[in-house]
């Protein structure tokens, strides 16, 4: 059987009020073909607090290069600059940070995305 689709009231995405927030690292999705080329919809969830288990996202560029946006998160992530052989992408996932979430609009409506992800703050209430 294919998948079952179903009619949403909303579009899925969302929204919580802007704030900081102690999270964990969850993985990416590939996001191919946008305007500025290939992507990267890297996932975050909430670890503590009222919104505990709300993921958002942040959409940044699948290129690794000191001066992206991905390299930025990554190294904010690991707490230090990569090693030279690169990061597997898939021991960052349950890593703790703080990301910084602001209210976005677009055709389905108002939604947040993660604006800026912090080093872990351990006085925000996260568990690690």
């Amino acid at each position: 059987m294919g998948k079952i689709f179903k009619v949403s009231s909303d579009g899925g995405l969302p929204l919580i009020p802007e704030s900081e927030y102690p999270a964990t690292y969850e993985g990416y999705v590939e996001a191919p073909g946008l305007p500025h080329g290939n992507a990267l919809r890297l996932k975050f969830r909430i670890s503590s607090g009222e919104h505990e288990g709300t993921v958002v996202t942040c959409l940044a560029s699948d290129k690794f290069t000191p001066k992206s946006k991905l390299f930025s998160i990554v190294t904010t992530i690991l707490g230090k600059e990569p090693e030279e052989e690169g990061v597997d992408s898939d021991k960052l996932v349950g890593m703790p940070c703080v990301v910084a979430v602001k209210t976005k609009k677009n055709s389905q409506g108002d939604f947040s995305r993660v604006e800026e992800v912090k080093p872990e703050n351990k006085e925000m209430g996260g568990d690690r």
